[in-house]
């Protein structure tokens, strides 16, 4: 699957002010494949404070689902 995008959206009007999108591309290097994601934010310094605990897990979330999804596009 070289040369491909998977974007996905937060659909949450309010969070997705802060959480615009996150993006997993594969790009051909060569023989092999480089696998990359991505995670676009806007958090601001008062979002950074009230919901510090939330921010780090949806940055973990989003790590484990590129993880995953690497995982599956190997065997396949």
């Amino acid at each position: 699957m070289p040369n491909k995008e998977i974007e996905f959206n937060i659909t949450h009007p309010i969070w997705r002010l802060f959480y615009p999108k996150s993006t997993f591309t594969i790009d051909k290097k060569g023989d092999t494949c480089v696998f990359t994601a991505r995670t676009y934010l806007r958090p601001g310094w008062l979002f950074t404070k009230l919901a510090k605990d939330q921010l780090e897990e949806s940055i973990t979330h989003v790590k484990e689902e590129g993880e995953n999804l690497k995982k599956l596009l190997e065997e396949n």
